[in-house]
């Protein structure tokens, strides 16, 4: 009697906490897919911010387009919808220069 007293009883502990396991699992997981999404969302807001500055100026510091790349690469990892492919190929397609145009006429 003991012996199926003990069975069941592991059995159901066992159920418990392994549903406590996997509650834990989704709420961490919804927790990382919010984080990602909002990443996602400052890396654009910056990634049309500073593309509309340089394609506006019309050229882009050497520094300034790897940085531009290194974010538009990580908003692509995080899973992008193409809105922003176009004006990545904008803002790499733009001259570098690291002397402005004004301060070459002294």
């Amino acid at each position: 009697m003991w012996d199926w007293i003990l069975e069941y009883w592991a059995q159901a502990l066992f159920g418990i906490i392994l549903g406590a396991i996997v509650a834990i699992i989704k709420t961490e997981w919804s927790k990382i897919k919010a984080i990602g999404k909002g990443t996602q969302s400052l890396l654009r807001a910056e990634l049309i911010r500073s593309g509309e500055k340089y394609i506006e100026r019309g050229w882009i510091e050497v520094y300034a387009k790897d940085a531009y790349d290194k974010c538009y690469q990580s908003y692509h990892h995080l899973g992008q919808n193409g809105t922003m492919d176009d004006m990545h190929e904008k803002v790499m397609d733009l001259p570098t220069n690291s002397i402005r145009k004004d301060e070459n006429n002294e």
